[in-house]
């Protein structure tokens, strides 16, 4: 009876370990992982799957793996933007520093200022035909919404002034005090053709301001020479732009230039 009971207990013994071998196996087979803690007889590596550590740890690694390369990549598409703005802003300086040069250079005179200086607005003659540059800066000065700005306008003389615009383009009259540089302070005509010499769009455009202190142009005019003019301003990212941008530095732009002919 003995031994019928031992054969018993042997024979279910062994029908629950080949049970948990088989268990095991299937899980090592179609789950891909083992449990640990098993006895060395029944934990017997297939080489089909991984420890619970181990694939804690293969999770860890390609997390810091993936990680780093989102940072490079992030790091890289930032300078890339970087580049593209700059890219942006050196573009639309040149392009507004071109059109005035042009502009001045081959004027007869500069009307205004009249009495030369420090300005933000300044207006030539060519031929009777007035062209005039202004500069507006970011609006308002605490908050502002719009970019700083360089715009072109081309004034017609008042006919009806008592005193000409000729006469007050002549220094040699002295009537600096007669003249109120109308050409200069007046507002565009409501009809006025308004041409914007930089991208003013808040977010992908540029925003323009002086260079040093608060004036775009320094007009030197004497008696006998030719007028001179300075253009001094710097170039930098939309106000509304990208939190990146703003650490962009401003772009400068300078140049000196004489018009073109008619001495005073």
């Amino acid at each position: 009876m003995n031994k019928l009971t031992n054969k018993g207990f042997t024979f279910r013994r062994n029908l629950k370990a080949n049970l948990t071998l088989k268990l095991f196996s299937f899980m090592k087979t179609n789950v891909g992982f083992t449990l640990i803690g098993l006895p060395p007889a029944m934990a017997g590596r297939s080489g089909k799957g991984f420890t619970l550590i181990e694939t804690l740890l293969s999770i860890g690694i390609v997390t810091v793996i993936g990680i780093i390369i989102s940072a490079l990549l992030t790091s890289n598409f930032q300078g890339s933007a970087k580049t593209q703005l700059i890219s942006i802003a050196k573009q639309n300086g040149q392009t507004a520093l071109t059109v005035m040069d042009n502009a001045i250079r081959n004027a007869d005179s500069v009307v205004c200022p009249s009495n030369g200086g420090s300005s933000n607005v300044v207006t030539v003659v060519k031929n009777g035909e007035y062209t005039r540059f202004r500069y507006v800066a970011p609006s308002p000065a605490s908050s502002p919404v719009s970019n700083g700005q360089l715009l072109q306008d081309f004034p017609i003389p008042d006919q009806s002034a008592a005193v000409t615009q000729a006469q007050c383009n002549d220094l040699s009259l002295n009537l600096t005090a007669s003249c109120p540089d109308t050409f200069c302070n007046n507002a565009p005509a409501a009809n006025a053709t308004i041409y914007q010499l930089t991208d003013i769009n808040t977010v992908t455009g540029v925003s323009i301001t002086p260079a040093s202190g608060n004036y775009i142009f320094n007009i030197n005019r004497r008696a006998g020479t030719r007028d001179f003019i300075e253009i001094s301003f710097q170039v930098g990212p939309g106000i509304s732009s990208p939190t990146g941008a703003q650490t962009i530095s401003p772009i400068p732009f300078q140049t000196s230039l004489q018009v073109r002919s008619k001495e005073q």
